[in-house]
């Protein structure tokens, strides 16, 4: 195969109606939007570990080493690019276990960052009686987008002895601290139940018939009576009035009286005769 060379005179750019046009240079990316990096511990610990860390409601529980200088760490080992982040906030508390003297306990939030460099938010304060928001500026962090871990640090005070559990509600990694969600909630504080419906109140049962009274054998004399006491009704079921008489048994009376003067009469006859 042999090679040659090629030699240019000349370089001129024309216009050809003919041809496509050359498009216009892309303009640069719009800057990616960035979205929270939150940790809610809703169903698990999400791979946080130390302080024999546990998931109790909805919290990341930390047993917390008490007695002066005692140190106990929790935290995440993973690979972070927080390039446009600006803080780091937990909301955060203890519980009344273990001695305290006059000092709270203290926090600080924590990161390890390149050639795993340490920096942290400095201490700060917790409480017993409510959350308290730690929160770690990170805007001048160095080497923000090679983050290998986060972390919490908590110093026991002078003065206590024991152990105290520890519950962080969330943790946020945020662009601004206008992304923070509402206020946490009070771990371990059960649904009051519903109060339970009043059961109807029973019917009251109906008052059983009284029974019949056991009649009296039906003689002559006392049938007749329940006859007259009985009241008659037509088919229609309509009452009727009570027409019985004893007008008939005053006349067989008489009647028999009569027959005994009349015999008497006749008798006293013969006899004068």
């Amino acid at each position: 195969m042999q090679s040659g060379t090629i030699y240019f005179d000349d370089l001129r750019a024309v216009y050809d109606e003919r041809l496509p046009s050359v498009p216009a240079p892309k303009e640069e990316e719009e800057e990616k939007q960035v979205l929270p990096i939150i940790y809610h511990f809703e169903s698990g610990i999400d791979n946080w570990e130390g302080g024999q860390a546990t998931h109790s409601n909805d919290h990341l529980k930390v047993t917390v080493r008490l007695g002066e200088g005692q140190q106990t760490e929790v935290k995440k080992t993973s690979n972070y690019n927080l390039t446009g982040y600006n803080y780091i906030v937990a909301n955060i508390k203890h519980d009344d276990t273990g001695t305290f003297g006059s000092d709270p306990l203290q926090v600080k939030i924590f990161t390890k960052a390149g050639g795993w460099v340490w920096a942290d938010s400095g201490n700060q304060p917790i409480y017993s009686d409510d959350y308290t928001q730690v929160v770690y500026d990170i805007t001048t962090l160095a080497n923000k987008n090679a983050v290998q871990e986060i972390g919490f640090e908590f110093l026991a005070p002078s003065g206590s002895s024991g152990t105290t559990n520890a519950f962080i509600d969330s943790v946020a990694i945020v662009t601004s601290l206008d992304q923070l969600s509402e206020q946490p909630e009070q771990p371990g504080q059960p649904e009051q139940p519903e109060q339970p419906e009043q059961p109807e109140q029973p019917e009251q049962p109906e008052q059983p018939e009284q029974p019949e009274q056991p009649g009296t054998p039906d003689t002559d004399d006392n049938k007749e009576d329940k006859d007259r006491r009985n009241v008659e009704v037509n088919e229609e079921g309509q009452k009727l009035p009570k027409t019985a008489t004893s007008i008939f048994n005053y006349l067989l009376i008489g009647f028999v009286f009569v027959g005994i003067g009349f015999s008497l009469f006749i008798y006293k006859r013969r006899k004068t005769v």
